[in-house]
């Protein structure tokens, strides 16, 4: 059994395409305002049935970090695995416990240790990145997933985080991306280096600014990373079960693959009474099984029909692939015309043209 262990149930469509491929797996979610989500979907696990769960994995995965907030649920948990209530991390100390028994994917102290920017800069100083004074250039992340042996791949992804078309608007967690694969620089393989010596595995993605030829390092986000996980797995020529059982070594197309959050206006909410107001119950019209590019996040069943959930009105990520950037962002707008969703939509009619206009500029100043 494959056990995902989340936050906020933000691996749920990951879920749910495993279980299409005849795969067990499961899903716990911590945070209860999002615990609505996929109800009368597919089956939850229940924070007092997770440690039965534990034992019945083959691999546990966290999709994300949880420093202890001191909540019920996160006092609850670390007393369930034996663990102190006062200890600052929760599926940090969890993971790193589960290792001894268990094939963990992400989390561990580790994790959380290079999500602290002085921990990070340390690192990223030591395998060759300069520091930046001044942020100027073009940003792009690099993914390194890393298996039991070392890395497995890396990834590039170029993300648009704010709302609005123009790059205008809040700054979310993400909205446009796009992802696809290149040999990796020098200093790449350093850190994957340092993250096999500290045994991680799973993904973790060296942000960074290139300028003049020279990477300039911002930051680590180890975990999925949101939504261009979506992108890379329109990339994928096996099963998706393959690859987690496969420790991620299975095949890829070399292609372009896109992606655009889809949220109900006005998202991000100010309140909870707008929320309320204006996504929950939105009905998504349409099979699920049938909706090979669209991953549903903030959604329920109730009778047979999808609606949204109203934990925080993102109803999903539309997702295409191409043999060209442009091919791959046409199929993400012609998924996006194809839903059918009984509100109106937000999301950024620019993501081609930004894309474009940031990966010329990428090609421009690419580390020789």
């Amino acid at each position: 059994m494959i056990l995902f262990i989340s936050n906020s149930g933000k691996s749920l469509p990951i879920v749910s395409r495993l279980r299409r491929e005849s795969t067990d797996a499961q899903i716990y979610i911590h945070n209860p305002a999002y615990r609505k989500r996929y109800d009368g979907m597919l089956q939850k696990v229940k924070q007092s049935e997770l440690k039965k769960a534990v034992k019945q994995s083959d691999i546990i995965v966290f999709d994300t970090t949880r420093p202890n907030a001191r909540t019920k649920q996160d006092i609850t948990l670390l007393k369930m695995f034996g663990l102190k209530a006062s200890d600052p991390s929760v599926f940090g100390s969890i993971g790193d416990l589960l290792k001894q028994d268990h094939k963990v994917i992400g989390a561990g102290k580790i994790a959380e240790d290079l999500e602290n920017k002085d921990f990070g800069v340390k690192v990223a100083e030591k395998v060759g990145f300069a520091i930046p004074e001044i942020l100027d250039g073009v940003e792009i992340s690099t993914e390194i997933w890393m298996g039991l042996g070392g890395p497995v791949h890396y990834n590039n992804i170029i993300e648009d985080k704010r709302l609005m078309s123009g790059n205008l608007g809040p700054s979310i967690e993400s909205q446009s991306n796009t992802v696809w694969f290149e040999e990796p620089m020098p200093q790449l393989k350093g850190m994957a280096a340092f993250l096999k010596a500290n045994n991680y595995i799973g993904p973790c993605s060296v942000n960074l600014i290139i300028k003049d030829n020279i990477p300039f390092f911002l930051g680590l986000t180890p975990g999925f990373k949101y939504d261009a996980i979506y992108c890379l797995f329109e990339l994928l020529k096996d099963r998706l079960t393959d690859f987690f059982e496969k420790d991620f070594d299975v095949e890829f197309h070399d292609n372009f693959a896109t992606s655009q959050r889809i949220s109900i206006p006005p998202y991000p909410y100010a309140a909870k009474e707008l929320l309320k107001k204006h996504a929950l119950d939105r009905v998504i019209e349409g099979d699920p099984a049938k909706m090979k590019h669209f991953w549903m996040q903030d959604v329920y069943s109730d009778l047979g029909a999808i609606r949204c959930a109203g934990s925080d009105g993102v109803l999903g990520v539309v997702s295409g692939r191409g043999d060209s950037l442009g091919s791959a962002w046409g199929k993400v707008y012609s998924g996006i015309k194809k839903l059918k969703i009984g509100a109106d939509l937000q999301y950024r009619l620019d993501g081609f043209k930004s894309a474009e206009k940031r990966l010329a500029l990428f090609n421009k100043e690419t580390v020789v």
